[in-house]
């Protein structure tokens, strides 16, 4: 919210009383001496000039202290001005006084001088104290339709309310924008589960607005496509909520899977996808489910291979890495099945049992980048014969995969881990040109140009990663390079 400074208008006003007011002396005496009482505790201009001037400039240069000792500087001398308590709150957020950003912010919003953006710090501060009620009635009371471009700010409050809440504030924004993108996109995702066409147009149309949402609507098509033959709803059912969860729509999924599982409860790979969307939203049943459905068929390569990821999230490598045995004696020919014991076997320590796997996969995928491109991360995570196996193995991925954004990456890894930095940042580059979304090799840059000193080059590229990355870890990394070098506080509430 841009807040102005005050103007000289009491000089103004006396001037006008002084002329209008000529009826005796001592009335414009008592007059003038009564403004003088009222005006006294203003300061004159150029004091407001210049404590505006250095908060502006602090702001530039991300000094979020000093813009807010400006700030309320001029707060202590105007405490009528209603306007500074959004720039106070924000500033305070940003330098991470999360009890003082609450005050201001919430103070704004009582008052209605609050912009978009400080109501989207301030909805964030609710919910990381838990007030979802207060919250709930700030985004239900979003003044609409101006704000409607706003909205999709709010996409990760989805995951702290309830579903029955998130539905209740949809269904008033889908009233009053329903030609705004991502309202049309989480309606849509919302109405496919128990009305396919009407829930796939309305994604079509976000997608015609906004083409990032085209990869959805191909995905969901592709499902469709491929349900269709096949007459068993609970089928297609889990196929859409295996979709879903591919594009991180947890509670779309689970009402998608629970409605399979009641149409068929021995479907074991509809138990499981259910357990698995059931975890990510925090419901410790979805373990319950895992194991119902490797019940229902032990030789359930999905149940067992999810029970297995779930088993290495919760920190138990061992029993993971022996339900993931289990998985090759049933398929013993994927390669996919090989990386992921190569990938739990190293995060055991056992860095040469976890080789074995990675060249297992290598000989019976020999035309597949994919694989190539897992061996030769792996020796560069572990510093495992970088500049032997792992540069061979990144050979290999260019030469199979030559325009692969993925394959560039893992060779300027390696290159990197080696000490070629020119190479390394010149593969790097490339893995932009051919993704340009590519959140890692943005941070691997944004780390090089540190490392070079190129402040400037090094801060975009850091910035960036919160633009693109998908994973909270590099995400993570990124925020505390920027906080330690240049002083930019992007670390969210819940992070340690």
């Amino acid at each position: 919210m841009e807040v102005f400074p005050i103007s000289g208008r009491g000089n103004r006003a006396i001037m006008f009383l002084m002329n209008f007011l000529d009826k005796s002396v001592s009335l414009r005496l008592f007059l003038l001496s009564l403004l003088l009482v009222l005006l006294a505790p203003f300061p004159s201009d150029w004091r407001d000039r210049q404590d505006w001037e250095i908060a502006r400039r602090a702001q530039q240069d991300h000094g979020y202290l000093v813009q807010g000792e400006a700030l309320r500087d001029i707060f202590q001398r105007h405490p009528w001005r209603q306007d500074i308590y959004e720039p106070l709150g924000v500033g305070a957020f940003l330098r991470g006084d999360d009890v003082l950003a609450f005050e201001y912010l919430w103070a704004a919003y009582r008052q209605g001088f609050i912009s978009s953006q400080g109501q989207e710090i301030l909805v964030k501060e609710l919910l990381r104290q838990s007030k979802k009620e207060d919250a709930v009635q700030i985004l239900m009371q979003i003044e609409l339709p101006a704000n409607c471009q706003f909205l999709s700010k709010y996409a990760d409050t989805k995951r702290d309310l309830s579903f029955q809440d998130w539905l209740a504030i949809l269904e008033k924004w889908n009233e009053k924008c329903p030609e705004e993108p991502f309202v049309l996109y989480q309606w849509g995702l919302f109405r496919i589960v128990e009305n396919y066409h009407e829930g796939i147009n309305c994604i079509k149309k976000a997608a015609q607005i906004q083409p990032e949402y085209q990869r959805v609507v191909s995905l969901l098509e592709e499902v469709n496509a491929l349900s269709l033959s096949n007459q068993n709803h609970a089928y297609r059912l889990t196929l859409l909520g295996r979709a879903l969860i591919n594009l991180r729509e947890y509670e779309e999924a689970r009402l998608a899977l629970q409605k399979a599982v009641e149409i068929q409860p021995v479907y074991a790979e509809a138990w499981a996808f259910l357990g698995e969307a059931k975890l990510e939203l925090s419901d410790t049943t979805g373990k319950d489910d895992l194991k119902r459905a490797i019940s229902l068929n032990p030789r359930s390569v999905i149940s067992r291979v999810l029970y297995s990821l779930y088993l290495s999230r919760e920190g138990n490598l061992e029993q993971a890495i022996e339900e993931m045995q289990q998985v090759l004696k049933i398929e013993p020919e994927q390669s996919i099945w090989y990386l992921e014991l190569g990938r739990l076997t190293a995060k055991s320590g056992n860095l040469f049992e976890a080789y074995s796997y990675y060249e297992q996969a290598t000989s019976l995928d020999p035309d597949n980048s994919l694989v190539w491109k897992s061996l030769a991360q792996f020796c560069v995570t572990y510093d495992f014969d970088v500049s032997g196996k792992g540069l061979f193995s990144a050979r290999e991925a260019l030469k199979l995969s030559p325009l692969d954004a993925d394959a560039h990456k893992v060779m300027g890894d390696v290159l990197f881990k080696q000490g070629d930095f020119a190479s390394a940042e010149r593969f790097w580059v490339r893995t932009l040109q051919l993704n340009p979304s590519h959140a890692e090799a943005f941070l691997a840059l944004g780390q090089l140009y540190l490392q070079e000193n190129r402040l400037g080059e090094a801060q975009k590229m850091l910035e960036n990663v919160f633009l693109f990355a998908s994973q909270e870890e590099t995400k993570l990394i990124a925020a505390r390079l920027l906080e330690r070098y240049f002083q930019v506080p992007l670390l969210t509430k819940n992070e340690p």
